[in-house]
């Protein structure tokens, strides 16, 4: 819980009462989602300095992405987790030799990751997907 609280804080400032200059409109739009949902969560915001509570929001999202790594373990455990190229169902050892091969792509075994399971997760968080160590 801790690593998605340090991402909601500084990669996205969602606790803090304006933006990081350098966000893009869209990092932006998912700030305020976000906002949005960690009030519906009952985290509460300082109406007097517009800061807002992390503890709810980041509770969730950790609880989502262990979800989907206990489902993705389910599927590997089961030969249902599909490459995403070639359709054909890997183990967690293909899995993991498949990111060590990609790491001289920045972001290719988090990306790899997220294709295998597109379609069983909404990315309505996106930023959970950072988490993908």
């Amino acid at each position: 819980m801790k690593g998605a609280t340090t991402v909601l804080r500084d990669q996205y400032a969602v606790g803090e009462s304006a933006p990081w200059p350098h966000l893009s409109d869209l990092e932006n739009k998912l700030r305020v989602k976000l906002r949005a949902h960690g009030r519906q969560l009952g985290d509460r915001r300082d109406p007097h300095r517009d800061t807002q509570e992390l503890d709810r929001l980041a509770q969730a999202c950790a609880y989502e992405h262990w979800h989907r790594m206990l489902f993705a373990r389910f599927l590997a455990e089961n030969d249902l987790l599909l490459d995403p190229d070639h359709g054909v169902a890997m183990t967690l050892e293909e899995i993991r030799e498949l990111a060590q091969e990609s790491t001289r792509l920045a972001g290719t075994r988090c990306r790899t990751r997220q294709r295998m399971l597109l379609a069983v997760f909404r990315l309505k968080i996106r930023f959970c997907l950072l988490f993908c160590a």
